[in-house]
């Protein structure tokens, strides 16, 4: 991509931070202009509609099935040594 906006294969050190830096910074100006951020109430908001609660406790119920079963394998893990 450099060699696209310069005619160097290869660039400076110095001149490679700036790139970097002014392509990274013009990526986080665009996820900022697309992701509106929430205010606090808007948050709360969200979190607080069953849909959301219901997601969440399936999660919940999901992690502690995949933390019992990974203790099984490492459990029998265990016994076959």
């Amino acid at each position: 991509m450099f060699r696209l906006l310069t005619n160097r294969k290869r660039p400076l050190n110095k001149e490679w931070f700036f790139f970097v830096k002014k392509l990274l910074s013009y990526f986080f100006f665009i996820y900022l202009s697309k992701n509106k951020t929430m205010t606090h109430y808007e948050d709360v908001k969200r979190v607080a509609q069953n849909s959301t609660v219901d997601y969440l406790n399936a999660r919940i119920k999901a992690l502690e099935k995949k933390v019992q079963y990974l203790e099984a394998v490492i459990e029998v893990e265990i016994l076959n040594k």
